[in-house]
């Protein structure tokens, strides 16, 4: 293609179509994931095996996958896909800021410890994207922040920096 001409934009279709590929791959992937973690020993306690977090993560792949799939098939009334006019693709600039701010994350982590460093990083990254703030932003930071200190400090017997 001549330089300066930009390429014509994908068909829906074909876009639809590679979506539900990768789609129906990830799903795959979750299969596997869990046929992997079933084939591991336990040892102990079940949350204490080495198969828990395959199990888990593929899980959650083949949940999410099958998710998205049923909100490409489904037609709302109007005829139209049901999914949000509002959702806005995200940006270059918007993933740079989003690992800069990772980044960031990482580097305080050691010195003011997880919980403080994890709620300003989830506050921040909450308030960037929804581009206004709301006092929902700081409470739904607080309780995913704690819950997965108490998740991983009491139930898996792990201890967060």
């Amino acid at each position: 293609m001549p330089a300066g001409v930009s390429q014509p934009p994908a068909e829906e279709g074909t876009v639809k179509k590679q979506e539900v590929a990768a789609l129906i791959v990830f799903s795959a992937l979750g299969v596997l994931s869990v046929a992997h973690g079933l084939s591991l020993p336990l040892m102990g306690a079940v949350a204490l095996s080495p198969g828990i977090f395959p199990i888990v993560i593929g899980i959650i792949l083949v949940l999410l996958s099958a998710a998205r799939l049923y909100s490409i098939f489904k037609i709302t009334k109007t005829g139209k896909h049901a999914e949000s006019d509002a959702v806005e693709e995200a940006g270059p600039k918007k993933l740079w800021i989003i690992l800069t701010l990772l980044c960031l994350y990482v580097a305080v982590l050691e010195w003011i410890h997880f919980i403080p460093a994890s709620l300003i990083f989830c506050t921040a990254v909450i308030w960037y994207t929804k581009g206004k703030f709301t006092f929902h932003i700081p409470l739904v930071a607080t309780i995913a922040v704690l819950s997965i200190f108490f998740l991983f400090t009491y139930a898996f017997s792990v201890r967060l920096p």
